[in-house]
Parts: structure tokens; C-alpha cells; sequence
């Protein structure tokens, strides 16, 4: 395992109590990647600025996969953000399965990390997505230096085919995660009402409960870049998909669509419809290969060969490419069959959308149906009527430059996702597991 740690300092406010200008530094831990190396890392990175913007130290203790580094080698990386002391370290990650089993019952070097550097000002410890034992050690440790534990659950993997030790041992880690390490904790931290109503439902008295979204913080050059062209004679939309998954390698057998998180196959489907009906479109697919996905999705091979060029497989593609096509689009759009996977989660992919003023097409599903107003800042398409769906893709794919540039505004100023509506139940939300831990 790779481990990152950031340290940024901040002054305490004043109005806080003695205790907590005392103790005042928080630690995350997870399997996130920093800067920013995928959704996990955006995620933590910007909650640790919530926790941040009420005058607490915070410290990122996450992963990275350098192949250079072996299992339990420490480098550090320096800042890696020019503008801020955000300062990274790396740990090797481990290879074997004895390593990854380790690993996970392990805390590879967090404690020795927060003892010896935080233990005189340590108020709480937050466990990303953390496997079960190792969840439960971090918590036990924290409580004796004093520090609350807090549960980050974001996330509730689905089950693997158990044909390896790894999955075997993964399933068995998810089920005592889900379902009891995080009911040991002081507190849980949720990111959708799936899983705040799971956890309010068994026995939530027993922890506070703090449920807020994915925050995306935009790049410094948005400002330069919130231009809308209202004046182009290009009748043609840009569509965006960005998803993970499609390697079929890596999914249950027999393969299917149905072993998918994102449902690129519907979205195949219904812009096959709106082509034959003569609209314009480009949709640049961005963590799929072509290749791969048919080999999930055979029965699209003829449908993808009649639109041509108008969709086009772009692979996995560093993260600042894909936010750049994203600027560019007149639309995200992205779909998921609603599960307990799906509904556990919040997609990133909405909230990366609204900061940078593109309107979202999905199907409507519980965690973003307070976010997404339609025919405001995005529109829902319908799964149970493929014709409402096509008309609705349809409409808003004949929409004019400016009708588009008005929903595009509405996206810049929505701040159902900000930073600053959570401000106040984040405060909360510490003062209740400091008592817990006490």
C-alpha cells in the first residue's frame, strides 16, 4: 500500500472551546490518491477543506500506485500543490496477496505517523472506506490517544465471484464493514440518503450521523473558461460520458451489461434513436475502449458501426484531459441501473459538471434528485418508457446556443453541492463524536 500524507495548517477560530483549540488536527486515511488520481482523492481532498474551513489541521493518509516504490518503502513527494503546504509521501503498495492481506489488517504506518508527529494535538481520526480490522485497530488506537474515530463511507462494493483468495477475502471485508465495523465508530460521515437511512435505521443514536456530497473544487484558470459561445452556427451537441469499468477482465461472469455500474449501453441505445432521426451529436467516451466494451456488449457492434465517427472510444485518459473535454461539452450524460451499489455512492461526474457550468443528462435516482432540477440544469431520462427517454435526449439535443448557455448558467450558480451548506452540520457533526468518544 501507498501512503500520502498531507499536512495543512490552519489557526483555530476563536469561538471554538478549549478542547478543541487544544486538540485540533484530524487525520483521513483511505485507499485515495492525491492530488487529485481519482474520485476517492477528490472526494477526501475536499472534505478535509470542510473540516478546514472550521479551523482544524487536517491530515491525508492515502495511496498511490508507483510501481517504483516496493511494498512498505516511504518517499516523499514534496508539495503538490505550488499555491499550498500540501506536502505528499509514498508507500510502496503491496504486490502479493500475503501483502494485500496484510494490508488490510494492518494500518501501514499510520499510527507510527499520527504518534509520533500528532499525537499531542490529535482530536479525531476519520477512516476512509477502510477495511474492517484494520477500521477497528485505527479506532481503538485513536480512543486511547483520546481522539474520536469517524467512518467515511462512501461506497458499498458489490460482490465479487469468489474465485480467488483476494475476492473471497474482499466480500468477507465488505460485509463486516458495512454491517459492523462502521456501527463501532463514534460517528459516520455518508455521501447519500441510501446510506444515511441504512445506518439511522440500526440504531443511529449510538453514532452522529453527517451525510454530505462529493465536493469538486474547480481548476484556477475557471474563471477564463466560463465563456459561453451564444453566437456559433454549429448545430452539432458535444456529449460527454466519463466511467470506470469496462474491462471485462475484471467483472463477474458470464459477462453482461448488467455487471456494469454505468449503463453506457442505454446511452448507446438511445443516441442510435436520435441519430436516425437526423440530430447532430458527438459523444467523446472517456475509461472505455472500444474493443473491450463490445466484447461486454456484442449486440451494439452494428449499432455503433451505422453512427460512425459520432462516438468516439477515447480509452482512460489523465484526469486534466477529461475535465477539458467536460469544459467543452454542451452536456454530461450518464445513466445507472439503480442498485444498492448505485444508490450508496454520489456521482462525481454530477458534481464536476455543475462546477464547470455543463448540464447533466441521467436517469433520476435518489442521491442526486435534490441537485438535479429539470430542464434547469440537466434533464432526467426515463427507464421505463424509452420513448419519454428519446423524446427528452431528443429535445434537448435540438435546444439553441443560447437556451443551452442558459442552462449552463443555472449549472455555474447552483450550490446545492458547495462547500458552504455543510459548514454548520460539519460543526455539529464533531462536537457529537466528541462526546461519543469521551
Amino acid at each position: 500500500m501507498t501512503v500520502i500524507l498531507t499536512t495543512i495548517s490552519v489557526p483555530i477560530n476563536e469561538n471554538q472551546d478549549s478542547k478543541l483549540k487544544e486538540k485540533h488536527t484530524i487525520v483521513f486515511i483511505g485507499s485515495f490518491q492525491l492530488p487529485s488520481g481519482n474520485a476517492a482523492g477528490i472526494r477526501i481532498r475536499e472534505v478535509a477543506r470542510l473540516f478546514q474551513r472550521l479551523g482544524f489541521s487536517t491530515i491525508l493518509v492515502g495511496v498511490a500506485s508507483d510501481p517504483e516504490l516496493q511494498y512498505g518503502e516511504i518517499r516523499e513527494l514534496g508539495k503538490i500543490e505550488t499555491d499550498s503546504d500540501i506536502v505528499a509521501w509514498e508507500v510502496g503498495h503491496a504486490r502479493t496477496t500475503m501483502q494485500w492481506l496484510q494490508q488490510v489488517t494492518q494500518n501501514s504506518g499510520a499510527e507510527e505517523i499520527i504518534r509520533e508527529q500528532y499525537s499531542n494535538n490529535l482530536l479525531g481520526v476519520v477512516c476512509y472506506n477502510y477495511p474492517a480490522v484494520a477500521q477497528l485497530k485505527v479506532a481503538r488506537f485513536a480512543r486511547r490517544m483520546g481522539a474520536f474515530a469517524v467512518a467515511d463511507v462512501t461506497e458499498w462494493f458489490d460482490i465479487r465471484k469468489p474465485n480467488t483468495i483476494r475476492s473471497i477475502a474482499k466480500n468477507i471485508d465488505t460485509f463486516l464493514s458495512m454491517r459492523w465495523a462502521n456501527r463501532k465508530m463514534d460517528g459516520i460521515i455518508t455521501c447519500s440518503p441510501y446510506l444515511t437511512k441504512y445506518y439511522q435505521c440500526r440504531h443511529g443514536s449510538r453514532y452522529a450521523l453527517l451525510e454530505i456530497p462529493t465536493f469538486v473544487a474547480p481548476t484556477r484558470d475557471l474563471e477564463d473558461e466560463k465563456v459561453l459561445d451564444l453566437d456559433r452556427d454549429d448545430s452539432r451537441k458535444n456529449l460527454m460520458f466519463a466511467g470506470t469499468g469496462f474491462d471485462p477482465d475484471k467483472l463477474n461472469r458470464p459477462l453482461s451489461a448488467e455487471n456494469l455500474k454505468d449503463r453506457l449501453d442505454w446511452i448507446v441505445d438511445l443516441l442510435y434513436e436520435v441519430h436516425r432521426s437526423g440530430v447532430d451529436f458527438h459523444l467523446d467516451v472517456f475509461g472505455a475502449e472500444r474493443k473491450k466494451y463490445l466484447e461486454i456488449c456484442p449486440e451494439q457492434a452494428d449499432t455503433l458501426e451505422k453512427m460512425g465517427d459520432k462516438i468516439n472510444f477515447m480509452g482512460i485518459r489523465p484526469y486534466r484531459e477529461v475535465i477539458d473535454t467536460l469544459k467543452k461539452s454542451d452536456f454530461s450524460i450518464y445513466m445507472r441501473m439503480p442498485s444498492r451499489l448505485t444508490l450508496a455512492g454520489f456521482p462525481t461526474k454530477f458534481t464536476e459538471a455543475m462546477v464547470y457550468g455543463v448540464p447533466v443528462l441521467t436517469n433520476k435516482m435518489e442521491n442526486i434528485a435534490p441537485h438535479l432540477k429539470d430542464g434547469k440544469n440537466g434533464f432526467f431520462l426515463d427507464i421505463d418508457c424509452r420513448k419519454k427517454a428519446v423524446n427528452t435526449l431528443n429535445y434537448a439535443l435540438n435546444m439553441t446556443p443560447k437556451e443551452i448557455a442558459v442552462m449552463k448558467t443555472n449549472c455555474l450558480e447552483n450550490r446545492s453541492t458547495s462547500i458552504e451548506n455543510y459548514i454548520v452540520p460539519t460543526e455539529e457533526f464533531v462536537r457529537k463524536v466528541q462526546e461519543k468518544s469521551v
